[in-house]
C-alpha cells in the first residue's frame, strides 16, 4: 500500500465520520467529573484510539510528542466546547472507531506517511470526538465537571499510550500493535 493510498483512506474515514450524526457511546445523563471519566473510559474504541494515538506520537515524534498530545487535548476541548454550545446531536461511535483505525494504520506504516497530513487528520478526528462528548454533556447537571473528567481520562489514556510506545522499539512488535488496532477499528465500524 502506497503512502498516498493510506493518506486517502485516512481522509476518507474522516469524511465518512464527519457526515454522520447519532448518539455517542451511551451515558446520556452522566454528570460531574466521575461521569466524564466513566463516559470516556467506558467506550473501548475511545480508550484504544487514545492509547494508540499516544503510542504513535511518541514513536514518531519522540521527545517532542508532548506538543502533539497537548494539541490533541486542545482539539478535544475545543470540539467539546463547540458540541456543548451548538449541540446538533452527539456523533456516533464510528468516529472513535475511525480514529482507532487511522491510528493503527499510522502506527503500522509510521515511516511511510506524510506526517503533516496524518497529524492534521488525527487532530480533526480528536476535535470531532470532543464535539461528541460536548454534545452529550449539554443537558447534564454539571457539564464543567463532565468536561474535566473527559479531559483527564483522555490525558490518562494518551499517557498510557506514550508509555507503551516508548517501550515498543522493536519494529515487528510496533507493526503488529498497529495492525491489531486496525483490526479493532474495523470490528467497531462494522459492529
Amino acid at each position: 500500500m502506497t503512502p498516498m493510498t493510506v493518506s486517502r483512506i485516512v481522509i476518507g474515514l474522516i469524511g465518512l465520520t464527519l457526515t454522520q450524526l447519532a448518539f455517542a457511546h451511551g451515558g446520556q445523563g452522566e454528570s460531574g467529573i466521575a461521569g466524564g471519566l466513566g463516559h470516556s473510559l467506558a467506550g473501548p474504541e475511545h480508550a484504544l484510539a487514545l492509547i494508540g494515538f499516544g503510542a504513535w506520537a511518541v514513536l514518531v515524534f519522540r521527545g517532542t510528542a508532548w506538543r502533539l498530545l497537548a494539541g490533541t487535548l486542545c482539539a478535544i476541548a475545543l470540539g467539546g466546547l463547540t458540541g456543548w454550545l451548538v449541540p446538533r446531536g452527539p456523533m456516533p461511535d464510528s468516529i472513535a472507531a475511525a480514529w482507532l483505525l487511522s491510528t493503527g494504520l499510522l502506527i503500522a506504516l509510521r515511516e511511510r506517511l506524510n506526517l503533516h497530513v496524518a497529524t492534521a487528520g488525527l487532530i480533526v478526528l480528536a476535535a470531532v470526538q470532543g464535539y461528541a462528548h460536548g454534545a452529550v454533556g449539554h443537558g447534564i447537571a454539571d457539564p464543567a465537571g463532565f468536561a474535566l473528567g473527559t479531559m483527564l481520562a483522555s490525558a490518562l489514556l494518551m499517557f498510557i499510550g506514550t508509555s507503551l510506545g516508548g517501550a515498543l522499539r522493536v519494529d515487528r512488535a510496533v507493526q503488529a500493535g498497529g495492525l491489531a488496532l486496525v483490526a479493532c477499528g474495523v470490528l467497531f465500524l462494522i459492529a
